[in-house]
């Protein structure tokens, strides 16, 4: 199993579907797995209730790791390893890549979709403090992960040469 790490707007949705295929494996998306079970989207399901959902992502997480197959590529959200035990549980069960971004990636990606991303603030300004307030907070964690790959260089090829290796140790 593989998890997809990484900042809000790093791409680890954007990238499931071409890493998943070069893999043959099933890729997930761990925002879409909660906003199928809640039968709407994340931002109308909790409103500004972060630790609701963080219950649910859990909940999603766990699910995915003790009933999806071994061949599964997550991305997930980009809180998941920050909160619970949620990195060590996806670190014994596969393998954490860390889509690591600039800031300039993350800023554009998420400046263009801040309906969808219910826990983010709505002003630019305010969006750049949060951005950086979450890359301190979050860097250590995403730090831990087995492969840590610059998004900046990021491509299907690069991700599979680097990813490869790591899968062979494993079987």
């Amino acid at each position: 199993m593989i998890f997809l790490v990484g900042m809000p707007g790093a791409g680890k949705t954007h990238w499931l579907k071409s890493f998943s295929e070069v893999l043959r494996y099933e890729g997930v998306d761990l925002d879409e797995k909660i906003e199928k079970r809640y039968q709407r989207p994340i931002s109308r399901v909790f409103k500004n209730k972060e630790r609701d959902f963080r219950i649910a992502e859990r909940e999603a997480l766990v699910d995915i790791i003790d009933n999806y197959p071994h061949n599964t590529i997550v991305a997930t959200g980009g809180g998941t390893p920050v909160h619970f035990n949620n990195l060590e549980e996806m670190k014994s069960a596969g393998i954490v890549v860390y889509l690591k971004a600039e800031f300039d990636i993350i800023f554009q990606n998420l400046a263009k979709n801040l309906n969808k991303r219910p826990f983010l603030p709505k002003t630019k300004q305010a969006l750049v403090e949060h951005i950086n307030q979450l890359m301190l907070d979050r860097s250590p964690y995403y730090e831990q992960a087995d492969l840590i790959l610059p998004v900046k260089y990021l491509n299907v090829t690069f991700f599979y040469d680097q990813i490869k290796p790591l899968l062979d140790e494993r079987e």
